[in-house]
């Protein structure tokens, strides 16, 4: 992914007010209090469950006052059985290491953050919690990755799910392996994709 945002940058022009960072999510190496919005899009539910307070302590140190935070994330809508929690078909299907709801609300309330954003288009799923931080459920299919697994391939062959990152043909059939795993659990039944615009109040 690094490597293609900065290919994407030399194709822009290489615009002088762009840089790129590697770093662990958990600890990133900039100053405190320098960023005015942080995006995350689906990575914080495969962080480790004892790892996952240090991304929001870290979010909150890089936030200036009423600095925004947008999420989109997988989070639980129930405590996982054990099976599926440890299962690593659900895992790679970017299930199994979500947290529930009201972790994460503690986790945002704990380290500061606030706010009350209207979303009409997901108006339905509005949750107010702490000190009006608003939590969405998107209500969108999560079993999409499995059909896309059974029914849709990337160009270079591989199994268009969402962890996919090699096109080997061992990897190709490991992965159809998980798929099939996949295909016997009704995600949607366990957890939803969830959507989260935030300011940190301070």
């Amino acid at each position: 992914m690094l490597a293609r945002a900065q290919a994407n940058h030399a194709k822009s022009g290489n615009a002088d007010n762009v840089s790129f960072i590697e770093a662990q999510i958990t600890f990133i190496p900039l100053e405190d209090d320098i960023a005015d919005c942080i995006i995350s899009n689906c990575v914080i539910n495969l962080v480790p469950e004892a790892e996952k307070p240090a991304v929001f302590a870290e979010m909150a140190r890089l936030l200036k006052p009423g600095g925004r935070v947008a999420i989109s994330d997988i989070l639980a809508r129930k405590p996982f059985p054990k099976e599926l929690r440890e299962s690593f078909a659900a895992y790679v299907g970017c299930v199994a290491g979500c947290s529930l709801k009201e972790e994460y609300e503690r986790l945002l309330t704990e380290n500061g953050f606030c706010g009350k954003y209207s979303c009409p288009r997901y108006s339905h799923g509005l949750k107010l919690i702490g000190p009006d931080v608003v939590i969405v459920d998107t209500k969108s299919d999560l079993n999409v990755y499995i059909n896309l697994g059974n029914e849709g391939k990337q160009e270079d062959g591989q199994a268009a799910n969402c962890c996919s990152n090699t096109s080997s043909k061992a990897s190709n059939s490991k992965r159809e392996g998980i798929i099939s795993t996949l295909a016997e659990i009704d995600l949607n039944e366990w957890a939803g994709k969830c959507f989260c615009r935030i300011s940190l109040c301070r």
